[in-house]
């Protein structure tokens, strides 16, 4: 609490709002030749990897890694693997500049945040991009199921094996998506779009395709959501 020095006879303290008094310094980022110099509270708020790195005791500095990250000439440089549009449009999540009712980003967007937000722990925009990516006609089923693998998101993994799984029997799964989803799933696939030929109008109201994904990529699931589990909210 912050005593009111214009009034030292009153009894009244200031305090910081628990919202809206937000302490915060500038960091600065280096990803590929490009520089962000961004408040670095959003980076300590949600997510757990830039919030422990940078209250760890510095020995130069009280600054965000030491001497990095507090200048221009000094950046916090990242890794070759973030490109500088996978950085700018997680920014764009983290600090939005313009006000809107719900953030509007493009499919390649929300892809760079869910690949950002699952690699430094950004919970919260993690499962943000997740709903995002997740409503229909934003990806194909073969994106559903290689975002899924690469990032771990299980609904994502049994949306895209659903929808190839329950694609009309004209629409065949072509070479290019067996080699994409790999062979091995094509084959799962085909097996259980060949039960459902021969189980006829009835696979829809016996609710099949779900207890056929869940057998023929039982290991695969149980895997994928332990380390969904490591992204949930402590």
């Amino acid at each position: 609490m912050i005593h009111d020095d214009n009034n030292p006879q009153s009894a009244k303290t200031v305090i910081k709002d628990q919202d809206y008094c937000i302490e915060s310094d500038f960091v600065v980022f280096q990803v590929e030749n490009t520089l962000f110099r961004v408040p670095s509270y959003q980076f300590m708020k949600e997510s757990s990897v830039f919030a422990t790195m940078f209250e760890l005791p510095q020995a130069a500095s009280s600054k965000p890694n030491g001497h990095e990250g507090i200048s221009l000439e000094k950046p916090i440089k990242l890794p070759p693997i973030i490109t500088c549009e996978d950085f700018r449009n997680l920014l764009k999540a983290l600090y939005p500049r313009a006000a809107a009712p719900r953030l509007s980003l493009s499919k390649e967007e929300w892809i760079s945040i869910l690949k950002l937000s699952s690699m430094w722990y950004f919970i919260g925009f993690r499962a943000v991009a997740i709903s995002q990516l997740e409503l229909e006609g934003v990806l194909t089923s073969v994106e559903k199921i290689t975002l899924a693998r690469t990032y771990r998101v299980s609904s994502l993994l049994t949306q895209g094996l659903s929808e190839m799984v329950d694609r009309p029997r004209v629409s065949t799964i072509t070479n290019a998506e067996a080699l994409d989803v790999e062979p091995m799933t094509a084959v799962a696939l085909l097996r259980i779009r060949e039960e459902k030929a021969a189980y006829g109008s009835n696979w829809g109201s016996a609710k099949k395709t779900a207890p056929s994904i869940e057998r023929e990529f039982n290991e695969e699931l149980k895997s994928i959501q332990s380390d969904e589990a490591g992204y949930k909210d402590s």
